[in-house]
C-alpha cells in the first residue's frame, strides 16, 4: 500500500459506494478496533481504507454526557496539512511552509462500554503532507458541571509526517482536573 493509484480495475462509483457503506457500518455500531474484519478479503474495501486516520474520543461515563442529541456533537475535529515550498530567491534557496486546514472529520457515536462514553472519527488524508488533528469541544454544547474541575482533552492534538496506509491513531481523553 505505499503511494499506489486506485487500481483502474476499480470504478469511482464503486469506491463511493464503498465509502458510504463504510460510513454507514460506522454509525451503525462497527468499532474501529473491528476494521481488519470489516475489509476481510476485499481488494476494494483495502483501497478505500488506504491513506485514512483513525481516531476516537473516549471519557469515564462518571464525567457525564454532553447536553447535545449525539454524543459527536459535542466535539469540533480540526485537520491541517502542512507543506513546504522551495523557491530561489536573491539570497538563495527560500523554504516556505504552508498550512491548510481541511474539513472536519467524519464523526460519529461508537457504541458504548461499561465505564465509557466514545466518539470516533476518520478522514482521508493526502499523504506527502504533515497532517495534524486536534479535537476540541464544541463551543455550543454544555456539559454536566464539575466544582473546582474543568475539562480538557489529552494528548492535545496528533501528527505524522508520511502515510502510506489505513493509520488508527491513539486515543483521545476527555479527563477532568483540579482548578
Amino acid at each position: 500500500m505505499t503511494g499506489e493509484r486506485i487500481p483502474s480495475t476499480i470504478k469511482t462509483g464503486t469506491m463511493i459506494q464503498a465509502t458510504l457503506t463504510l460510513q454507514r457500518d460506522l454509525v451503525s455500531g462497527l468499532k474501529i478496533s473491528e476494521l481488519d474484519r470489516w475489509i476481510g478479503n476485499s481488494d476494494i474495501r483495502e483501497t478505500v481504507l488506504r491513506n485514512m486516520v483513525f481516531g476516537r474520543i473516549r471519557w469515564p461515563k462518571d464525567l457525564g454526557k454532553p447536553v447535545s442529541a449525539v454524543l459527536n456533537q459535542a466535539f469540533t475535529i480540526h485537520h491541517w496539512n502542512t507543506y513546504f515550498s522551495v523557491a530561489q530567491g536573491q539570497d538563495g534557496v527560500v523554504v516556505t511552509t504552508n498550512t491548510t486546514e481541511l474539513p472536519e472529520p467524519f464523526k460519529f457515536d461508537e457504541v458504548d462500554d461499561s465505564d465509557h462514553y466514545s466518539v470516533g472519527f476518520f478522514t482521508q488524508v493526502q499523504i506527502l503532507f504533515i497532517q495534524r488533528i486536534q479535537p476540541t469541544f464544541a463551543s455550543n454544547v454544555a456539559w454536566p458541571f464539575h466544582l473546582n474541575r474543568y475539562r480538557m482533552i489529552d494528548p492535545f492534538d496528533w501528527s505524522v509526517s508520511e502515510i502510506n496506509q489505513l493509520v488508527i491513531i491513539p486515543d483521545f481523553t476527555v479527563t477532568t482536573a483540579l482548578l
